[in-house]
């Protein structure tokens, strides 16, 4: 059994977790024999229907709890903030915009080199990914954060005010769900992928 944890159920983690369930449902390349668990601190707020998996039920319930609903995975109800958190799993999916995770992600897979990481950003129109790989090296990595950086949306608060809904948040899950079937197959991905469409 793969350990697999999914670290956020919003914009981008949502979309990741529905795909995912299908081909866990029909045990495609033996995503049924992953352990997941999927993990958000945050609650179903009216903003997120527009652009999250969520529809109104989901209103107040916890991001994770309001998936596990649909796709019985584990769940959790909280923010990942320290490194014994991420202890067990052997892949670990970053689905959030938070500089301060992202930073505990890769100082934890440096040190722990049998552990696999998807990092999925969205902003708009635009994606971006990394994974593990020897040319993302920690320093190229942290390069690409700000730890003091506020968490922010997958969508550009000026547009999001304006009623512009984008979905490079949904295109990334769906690139982030072939990083993935790649990594499961044996495959060895590529270091990133960046694209503004």
């Amino acid at each position: 059994m793969t350990n697999m944890l999914i670290v956020g159920c919003g914009g981008i983690g949502s979309f990741f977790i529905r795909e995912l369930y299908q081909l866990y449902e029909n045990g495609v390349d033996g995503t049924e024999k992953l352990d997941i668990t999927m993990v958000d601190g945050d609650e179903v707020e009216e903003k997120n229907l527009r652009y999250q998996n969520f529809m109104i039920e989901d209103l107040g319930k916890f991001k994770a709890h309001a998936l596990g609903e649909r796709y019985p995975f584990q769940m959790g109800t909280k923010y990942i903030e320290t490194e014994k958190e991420l202890k067990g799993f052997d892949i670990i999916i970053i689905a959030v915009d938070n500089g301060k995770l992202r930073n505990l992600v890769y100082e934890y897979c440096d040190k722990n080199k049998d552990v696999y990481f998807i990092d999925m950003r969205s902003e708009g129109r635009g994606v971006v990914c990394y994974t593990t790989h020897k040319k993302n090296t920690l320093e190229k990595l942290k390069s690409t954060i700000d730890v003091d950086k506020p968490s922010t949306s997958c969508q550009i608060k000026f547009e999001l005010d304006n009623g512009i809904i984008q979905v490079g948040n949904r295109i990334i899950a769906m690139i982030g769900i072939q990083l993935l079937l790649n990594k499961l197959r044996g495959v060895k991905n590529s270091d990133e992928y960046i694209q503004r469409f």
